[in-house]
């Protein structure tokens, strides 16, 4: 907080202090009085850059300092009230290895949700998020060019799914004529909630800090 340790509480604003952030944050260029300069932000120098969640914290022992500040009389107002938390989305993408990923099956072909171990094969061997496979049906996929055309997607672009042939084997087991691949058992016009399901087979296989 030296940068801004050297003002007069009074003269600290809501500007000053995302100077401060943007600078421990790692952000290009230094914003000061309402204009740009080209002067190199010290944390950056030093290769040191902050995530947002560290960002948000700083933000909040800025903000503790002004509160003590207004108890204390100095000041009226705190001026972090004006200015905006950030984004956090820190996570760290987590990918299992080999012997993981073998637990993983065993674990969920023993699952009481029998689709458990294809929908795991399935987000393997093809990418497609979550959503993407729930969003499967069984009229739709092409079995004989292994392909499944994603009409709705994160981004908003259609995109062709490719199922290796151990998937489209697997998938022959479970064939129907129509309807969701991962339909919900009770309601089979909705997709199947498998969260307990998917929970239970990462502790089988003892595998921790890991999405789906």
């Amino acid at each position: 907080m030296d940068r801004i340790g050297e003002h007069k509480l009074i003269n600290i604003d809501a500007d000053l202090i995302c100077d401060h952030l943007d600078q421990y944050a790692g952000d290009q260029g230094m914003r000061y009085d309402g204009m740009r300069t080209t002067i190199e932000p010290k944390w950056k120098s030093l290769g040191r850059i902050h995530k947002p969640a560290s960002v948000n914290r700083m933000r909040s022992a800025v903000s503790s300092v002004m509160k003590f500040a207004i108890q204390r009389r100095y000041i009226r107002k705190n001026p972090v009230m004006d200015v905006p938390t950030r984004a956090e989305n820190n996570r760290i993408t987590r990918w299992l290895n080999d012997d993981e990923r073998k637990r993983l099956i065993r674990a969920a072909q023993g699952s009481l949700w029998e689709k458990l171990s294809l929908i795991i094969l399935l987000a393997i061997t093809t990418g497609a998020r979550k959503g993407e496979l729930l969003s499967l049906r069984w009229e739709e996929i092409d079995f004989k060019n292994r392909t499944y055309l994603l009409h709705q997607t994160k981004n908003g672009e259609p995109r062709v799914l490719t199922f290796p042939p151990n998937a489209i084997q697997v998938l022959m087991k479970h064939r129907q004529q129509s309807g969701l691949v991962f339909a919900s058992q009770r309601k089979p016009n909705r997709p199947m909630e498998f969260n307990k399901h998917w929970k239970r087979a990462l502790q089988e296989a003892e595998i921790e800090n890991f999405r789906f």
